[in-house]
């Protein structure tokens, strides 16, 4: 059984990244030439992501209704995986059999990602539309840890020290007698 992330969780890192958005534009980070320009960038680049994937999560259900299962799980592939071309995240120069650097079992993003996959299993009822969506949008929340990622240790880390802590879900509330 999944813990479920949900789209909480990403409306919480977009307000984050938003704040230090907007905090960047204040300070005048998007000026071309600005030493703090490519903080700037990345930052956009985020907010942008999660604005984008929000809205995509909003929107899903309304084409869930006039769709197959199959074909609602096709959208979401689709989607996430623009985030995995080598346009946006490169293409790592390895050589045969060596392992990829972030799609490996050692990689807890990874594999995350892939217990959202594997939650879609040959049992798997996508009759169920709520329960569906829901699982949906856990495959598309864990893609996208997965891309944020890969750009904090690839490209840039805008994160010091505090990624791991930022990805991670929120506790939930003791529950009370």
């Amino acid at each position: 059984m999944l813990y479920y992330f949900g789209l909480e969780f990403l409306q919480g890192l977009q307000n984050y990244y938003g704040q230090r958005l907007a905090l960047a534009l204040e300070h005048g980070y998007n000026a071309d030439g600005n030493k703090y320009y490519w903080l700037y960038m990345e930052l956009a680049l985020r907010e942008k992501a999660l604005r984008q994937t929000i809205l995509f999560l909003n929107a899903l259900p309304k084409f869930m209704g006039m769709a197959t299962g199959v074909k609602s799980m096709e959208y979401v592939t689709k989607y996430i995986g623009g985030y995995f071309s080598p346009e946006s995240i490169g293409e790592e120069n390895r050589s045969d059999g060596e392992e990829h650097p972030y799609f490996n079992d050692s990689n807890p993003y990874w594999k995350q990602f892939q217990e959202a996959i594997d939650n879609f299993g040959m049992e798997y009822d996508m009759d169920l539309l709520p329960m569906f969506y829901v699982d949906l949008t856990e495959y598309v929340v864990r893609g996208l840890r997965l891309y944020f990622q890969i750009r904090e240790r690839k490209f840039c880390a805008i994160d010091r020290g505090k990624f791991e802590e930022l990805m991670q879900p929120k506790a939930p509330l003791p529950v009370t007698a």
